[in-house]
């Protein structure tokens, strides 16, 4: 079982499509289930398994993981206008925090019991190739970003001894429609 958060669009639909080719029972989440209404379909196609379901990162009463987790995917994530430090509202670093950060923490704190009772499994954060190179106007996403990859440093060496492996991915940019909608 592979459950993959921001998945109605860009990285996500592909990472859970693929999950789903390779054999993984996947559950694509998303804010909105019919952004993905076709995603049972497509993964069908190639002989996969895949159910949307309703989870938003940002409000934790959505949030359920499923019996049998082996991979999660946190991939859910948001970015805000390119503006220089100085200028940036305090609300957007609040905004993005709280989805790229502390949503993440949020499923994977309650993933763990999952992963360490179905014997082990992986965590895939996805951060960003920003982090290698310092970007200008990108403050506020490549810091939430950061703060990902510290936290994975500490998830690596709190789980390893449970047999769950923490991954980062840090994908450069991608035609997605983040990418095509930034500032």
């Amino acid at each position: 079982v592979a459950l993959v958060t921001g998945a109605s669009r860009g990285m996500g639909r592909a990472v859970a499509l693929e999950l789903a080719a390779r054999g993984f029972e996947v559950i694509a989440t998303m804010r909105d289930p019919h952004a993905g209404a076709d995603l049972p379909d497509q993964a069908a196609v190639h002989g996969g398994r895949l159910r949307v379901a309703a989870l938003d990162v940002d409000r934790p009463r959505t949030i359920s993981i499923p019996d049998g987790l082996r991979v999660l995917v946190n991939n859910a994530g948001v970015e805000c206008a390119t503006l220089p430090v100085e200028a940036q509202p305090a609300d957007d670093w609040r905004r993005v925090f709280e989805t790229n950060v502390f949503g993440l923490v949020e499923v994977t704190r309650r993933a763990i019991p999952s992963l360490r009772a179905a014997g082990g499994g992986v965590v895939c954060n996805v951060t960003s190739a920003s982090l290698l190179a310092p970007v200008p106007f990108y403050g506020v996403y490549r810091a939430s970003k950061a703060a990902v990859a510290a936290l994975d440093e500490s998830l690596r060496a709190e789980l390893a001894p449970l047999g769950i492996r923490v991954l980062e991915v840090l994908p450069g940019p991608i035609a997605t429609d983040m990418l095509a909608g930034s500032e």
